[in-house]
């Protein structure tokens, strides 16, 4: 498989195309046994910007998760945890507050253990101002 492949092959599936065990921080792609996300279970990193003064709980927290392939660590992807852990917004550019894609879409999978009753996530987004840039990093 190539990076490509790996890449599109997440960012084109659905939350609903995972499972989440909560015990390893694993995400599991259903489609193809091989391809997961594992959240680094290392502490949480404090992390402040004004971005996240909308949010009722102004704290937020670094996150890094590993896309990975035949469990090898393909490429790490970061989030922010807001809200007192109520959503995970892909960690954005400060200078536009803006997020690819990519970061969209892996953000709706990771965020699936949050989602799962409602929906929020785009809520989140427009409430931080963030938006979907043209170009791809």
């Amino acid at each position: 498989m190539k990076l490509i492949e790996f890449l599109d092959e997440i960012i084109n599936s659905d939350k609903y195309d995972w499972t989440y065990d909560d015990d390893l921080g694993r995400y599991n792609y259903k489609n193809d046994i091989r391809i997961s996300i594992v959240s680094d279970r290392e502490p949480d990193e404090s992390y402040e910007n004004e971005w996240l003064n909308c949010y009722p709980d102004k704290k937020g927290y670094f996150n890094r998760y590993n896309l990975c392939f035949n469990g090898a660590s393909i490429e790490s992807f970061y989030g922010v945890a807001v809200d007192g852990y109520r959503m995970i917004i892909p960690s954005p550019r400060l200078t536009d507050l803006t997020i690819t894609r990519k970061q969209k879409q892996i953000g709706r999978i990771i965020n699936k253990p949050y989602t799962s009753v409602s929906d929020e996530y785009e809520q989140y987004l427009n409430m931080a101002g963030i938006t979907i840039r043209n170009e791809e990093e």
